[in-house]
């Protein structure tokens, strides 16, 4: 008994971990780089550059993007990442991409965290 409530307690605690917040260097489909931190949990999960910016991959291009919130959910905006682009305090400087603010990024975890536990 010990050892199946152990189990189960060991696959929980893998399944709901948080990601390893560690700065990685990302390639994308050009052969052009960056660096960004990994965010999230199982529930919201996107990438953290040193200069603030939220990105995700898309995989349908294979290039990381800037991120937005789109009905609800974390997705590309479109735009593909490239490093020497910065935000400003109202968005990207130079696009029209605005920076998800935290209380839009916390909507889009709890409505994932909701779908996935009905």
């Amino acid at each position: 008994m010990r050892v199946l409530v152990l189990l189960f307690t060991t696959v929980a605690i893998l399944l709901a971990a948080p990601a390893f917040e560690h700065l990685n260097i990302y390639k994308q489909p050009d052969g052009s780089t960056f660096s960004a931190t990994p965010k999230g949990d199982e529930y919201l999960h996107y990438l953290k550059t040193p200069n603030g910016a939220f990105v995700v991959y898309n995989k349908k291009t294979g290039y990381y993007e800037y991120a937005k919130v789109q009905e609800g959910a974390l997705v590309g905006s479109g735009h593909i990442y490239k490093e020497q682009k910065l935000y400003n305090a109202i968005g990207l400087v130079g696009g029209s991409v605005a920076k998800p603010s935290l209380e839009e990024l916390q909507q889009v975890r709890e409505k994932n965290y909701k779908r996935l536990h009905r």
